[in-house]
């Protein structure tokens, strides 16, 4: 907490630990924050760097990250606490007979050292907080609980799904990091790192508010007891009747037999001419993509697909298309349930109900049902071969509440009523103006003190900017350089005069690798770059060098230089064979590429969809009650792994896995490395096996 409120003396005193805002590259700003015991002075100051200039104010907009603020001499006294840790873990490693996971953690927390010492930052320096804080081992981390009193009320909305995972924040976070420590990724400090525990979480909160449609007995267990304690009736009160006097939904059970997608097709059209809206339910985040594929081309469905991949953005965007009537459907999997708020929505169709586990649990289906009843004509329509125990429970505990609420209703005499739609717009949305006039008012700032400041000085990187200026707009990969003539990181580019450039603009993102570029640029004295014919080689190239050099700023920042494939999946007697992107394609029967990006997978995947209609006839064959609508998905799957095997686009052809030449040599090697190294000397006549091949080449092969 103390460091909250660390100040620099002087602008030339900032350092790691201070607070500062970096706006379009016009100039560094300090934030100081003056502790409330000061009434002589504003809350907040900002001080340009290169001016002196100060700009005072009671406010200022924070936006969620992480922080962390230590001064110079306590992240030197935790660089030596983490260097003994090291050595004793290494130590540990070898003495159990893993020099690779040494070896690792030891490049892993050296190169953070370094960063730590020279930026006061790393990635993922949260991992040194135990050594950061100087907390005692086993204590309890801080949060923000830590900052309320005693009498702090908790209301826990939806209970049934936050409680366990305030317990299940622990152990996940636990079991991930034991691996990594085993494997030497982590240092075993790292776990300390960790959120509350059950019993921790609880022992700091006195007096708790369960909130749920869905409660588990655990809530009912807890609050019965809390009730005896104080003397007090055992009861827990039910809000069933809604302030609009809605109903919950009617559910209907519809055979999958009869054709599925037929009637979701009908239930659309009819919701269509009555101006209502309708979530789609599914059991995959894939059957929800072509779900929506599927109704867009087929019956031409104004809908769109929401699930985890979608970010927070996107996904409240999608939620807003459909109360505006931009779409009249919206597909998902497990987001379109808890506390969703949409009054425009009166139809849900839950697909494979029957299906066993968790989103077709009892909690689950009257959760989803629930998503209808803000609608006076609420329903729902579950599409099964059979009535499981949780859709047994689900539309027994329905008719319930429609029970005690149409008697309610009739004995008051009330017409249940739509609920009016909320606001889905986001906080960004909401305070655009305050924001606004925030970065304006800084900018202004920012501007008067790089005009008052006329001595400005020369940023040490000026010359390699002119270096880059002279580089022709051709595929190549490029190295930054320092006064030794060792390679301080290696990177590939398309176009290598924009890409060198961009290093250079002057507006960078203040975040942590950009902070770490820089660290890197203010060390590089010389540019070296080498021309390719094609952006593939240069990521082959780019590979080898990397390889070759270990440049530090590739390792510090940790760079991916795996490639991306396109994976066929293996089929089975539930699921039908897909296309994926992967970055291993280890173990895989049908791999495809390497390619440049992930990006030029997807666009292939979208390039077999649209050619082949692999997505519509996927979903056609799952909900099809004949195997010839599977055997024609099949056939169109063997269709484009024949196009994908002969379009030379594709024919980047690496060994690292397997690789197919042309049909002439009558065979494929997709065994392992050794077998397929000695199998490529067989058939290309070499006197003796390879011992490695970084790519081959096969785009010449017809």
């Amino acid at each position: 907490r103390e460091l909250l409120f660390e100040e620099a003396a002087t602008a030339e005193d900032v350092g790691p630990g201070d607070f500062f805002l970096d706006d379009s590259g016009a100039g560094e700003l300090v934030l100081h924050v003056h502790p409330p015991s000061d009434p002589e002075r504003s809350v907040l100051t900002f001080l340009n760097v290169g001016s002196g200039l100060e700009m005072r104010s009671e406010s200022i907009y924070l936006y969620p990250a992480r922080h962390h603020v230590c001064s110079r001499e306590r992240v030197e006294k935790a660089a030596k606490s983490i260097e003994r840790e090291l050595l004793q873990q290494k130590a540990a490693l070898r003495g159990r007979g893993d020099e690779a996971a040494a070896d690792r953690l030891e490049e892993i927390v050296r190169g953070d050292l370094q960063l730590l010492r020279e930026t006061g930052h790393c990635r993922g320096i949260e991992n040194y907080s135990f050594h950061l804080s100087g907390r005692a081992a086993g204590s309890q981390p801080y949060t923000l609980l830590d900052w309320f009193d005693e009498d702090l009320l908790v209301v826990l909305d939806e209970s049934h799904i936050t409680i366990p995972q305030i317990s299940a924040m622990y152990f996940g976070d636990r079991a991930r990091k034991e691996k990594l420590v085993k494997h030497g990724f982590r240092l075993p400090s790292a776990m300390e790192n960790r959120p509350l525990t059950s019993e921790e979480f609880w022992g700091s909160v006195s007096q708790t508010v369960f909130l749920s449609a869905t409660p588990h007995a655990r809530e009912k267990v807890w609050s019965s007891n809390a009730a005896r304690e104080a003397g007090r009736p055992v009861e827990v009160p039910e809000m069933v009747i809604r302030p609009t006097f809605c109903l919950d939904p009617v559910i209907s059970v519809h055979s999958k037999k009869d054709g599925v997608l037929e009637d979701v097709l009908r239930q659309l059209a009819s919701q269509e001419e009555r101006n209502e809206k309708t979530i789609i339910l599914t059991v995959s985040k894939r059957d929800a993509e072509e779900m929506t594929t599927y109704l867009q081309e087929e019956g031409g469905v104004r809908c769109s697909y929401i699930h985890s991949d979608l970010n927070a953005t996107e996904r409240a965007q999608v939620l807003q298309n459909l109360q505006v009537g931009e779409i009249s459907a919206v597909v998902g999997v497990n987001l379109l349930r808890e506390g969703l708020d949409l009054p425009e929505v009166s139809l849900v169709l839950v697909l494979d109900a029957d299906v066993m586990g968790f989103l077709r649990s009892e909690t689950s289906l009257i959760q989803a049902v629930g998503r209808a009843a803000r609608h006076r004509e609420g329903r729902a329509v579950f599409y099964a071969d059979q009535v499981t125990e949780a859709m047994a429970t689900c539309i027994e505990e329905t008719e319930r509440r429609r029970s005690i609420q149409l008697e309610y209703n009739r004995a008051n005499s009330l017409t249940p009523r739509t609920t009016r739609s909320s606001s889905m717009s986001s906080i960004f949305e909401i305070m655009g103006e305050d924001i606004q006039a925030e970065q304006r008012r800084i900018s202004a700032f920012n501007s008067n003190s790089s005009r008052a400041s006329s001595d400005e000085e020369i940023r040490p990187h000026v010359e390699l900017k002119e270096m880059a200026k002279e580089l022709p707009r051709v595929p190549g990969i490029y190295m930054f350089n320092d006064e030794k003539g060792t390679h301080l990181y290696i990177g590939k580019a398309s176009n290598l005069r924009s890409r060198l450039m961009s290093y250079f603009q002057g507006s960078r993102p203040s975040d942590l690798r950009a902070r770490r570029m820089e660290a890197m640029l203010r060390k590089a004295v010389d540019i070296e770059t080498i021309e390719c014919q094609c952006e593939s080689e240069a990521l082959v190239m780019e590979a080898q060098f990397i390889k070759a050099h270990q440049p530090v700023f590739n390792i510090l920042l940790k760079d991916d230089t795996r490639f991306p494939w396109v994976l066929l999946t293996e089929g089975s007697l539930s699921s039908l064979p897909k296309f994926t992107v992967a970055y291993d394609a280890r173990g895989s029967r049908r791999a495809f590429g390497p390619f440049v990006s992930s990006q030029s997978c997807r666009e292939i995947l979208q390039k077999l969809e649209s050619k082949f209609q692999i997505a519509n006839a996927r979903v056609a064959a799952k909900y099809a009650s004949s195997s010839d609508a599977v055997q024609k998905y099949l056939n169109l799957v063997e269709e484009a792994c024949a196009w994908l095997e002969q379009d030379e686009d594709h024919q980047i052809g690496s060994l690292a896995d397997w690789i197919r030449l042309s049909d002439d040599m009558q065979r494929t090697m997709a065994v392992d490395r050794k077998s397929a190294l000695r199998g490529l000397a067989s058939d290309l006549g070499l006197e003796s096996p390879p011992t490695r091949i970084e790519a081959f080449d096969c785009s010449h092969l017809q």
